[in-house]
């Protein structure tokens, strides 16, 4: 599964495809992979994290940003060259606590958390973030998947770039 899933992702580099097409598809195979409730793909604009694509968590979190001095996770995740995970009993509370699409009484917390910076020609470009109900869904990942996963999402945000300036 997960080698046929890479190679989807792999292939749909290739496609010519709507930036927001690329970055959906990007992330439905990220939670195909690692089996989490919510993924999310956030662009870097100036000072700012942006999400561009989400799966998991409510369509609100597409509008809105992120500073990462407000958000003591995501500021971990972009201190990091390798993949930042966080354990359910993080004093760093979640970005995204209360705004998974699951639950429509906003009530849920999320419990594990991963995520990891995006590197285009050693440029920082965005974050990946993967979120779990369950504490220790990922405790079994090993961060090779993940740097895997960080490369491709970091293609295809370069990717859908360059199709979107043609």
């Amino acid at each position: 599964m997960l080698e046929k899933t890479l190679l989807k992702i792999a292939l749909d580099l290739s496609l010519s495809l709507p930036k927001k097409a690329h970055y959906q598809r990007l992330m439905q195979a990220v939670n195909e992979i690692m089996h989490c409730d919510a993924v999310a793909l956030l662009e870097l604009q100036g000072d700012e994290l942006v999400p561009v694509a989400v799966d998991g968590l409510s369509p609100e979190v597409l509008g809105m940003r992120f500073l990462p001095d407000e958000h003591p996770r995501l500021k971990a995740i972009l201190s990091s060259h390798k993949p930042i995970r966080f354990d359910a009993d993080s004093s760093y509370p979640d970005p995204y606590d209360g705004l998974l699409s699951m639950d429509p009484k906003r009530v849920l917390d999320v419990h594990d958390c991963m995520g990891c910076c995006l590197y285009v020609e050693e440029s920082l470009v965005g974050v990946l973030t993967l979120d779990a109900l369950q504490v220790g869904a990922f405790s079994d990942v090993d961060d090779i998947s993940v740097a895997t996963l960080a490369a491709l999402a970091a293609a295809t945000i370069r990717n859908a770039n360059c199709i979107s300036l043609v």
